[in-house]
């Protein structure tokens, strides 16, 4: 279960589910969304020659369990992680790197996957918690969205 870690950081849900790069792949995936009435926020896809990965981002942790249970009982893999939030809307030009991925690098916390949309970024990192603990002095509690 997804669980609220620092003041300052939000964490939310993300469902990955690896799938062959193929038409017609996503339409179990989604079809256990159907079936359970689930939502989710944001998804992002990439893909490596014949395989790919699709990440959902959740703002309810039980769509994300149900889904994932689903998914488990169509025989389809699927794994949740918690995702570091990050509302980069207050940013100026240069503040990802000075805020986030230099304070990340100088404190040995490795960046293993990012991705977002508009003024919303997550993060997955070697140490989520430390993470967290990482970017309070440089973020205030408004430029992180909570789950």
């Amino acid at each position: 279960m997804t669980q609220n870690n620092s003041e300052f950081a939000g964490f939310v849900p993300v469902l990955t589910v690896p799938l062959s790069n193929t038409p017609g792949a996503l339409e179990p995936v989604f079809k256990v969304f159907s079936q359970n009435n689930a939502e989710f926020a944001m998804l992002s896809g990439f893909s490596a020659g014949p395989m790919g990965f699709i990440a959902f981002a959740f703002k309810n942790p039980q769509d994300a369990q149900k889904v994932h249970k689903g998914l488990l009982q169509a025989g389809i893999f699927s794994r949740i992680t918690d995702a570091l939030r990050i509302d980069t809307k207050s940013f100026a030009p240069g503040d990802l790197w000075n805020k986030v991925f230099q304070p990340f690098f100088s404190k040995g916390v490795n960046v293993e996957f990012c991705f977002g949309f508009g003024d919303t970024q997550f993060f997955f990192t070697s140490d989520q918690k430390a993470a967290a603990e990482i970017l309070k002095p440089f973020l205030s509690t408004k430029e992180f969205i909570s789950a």
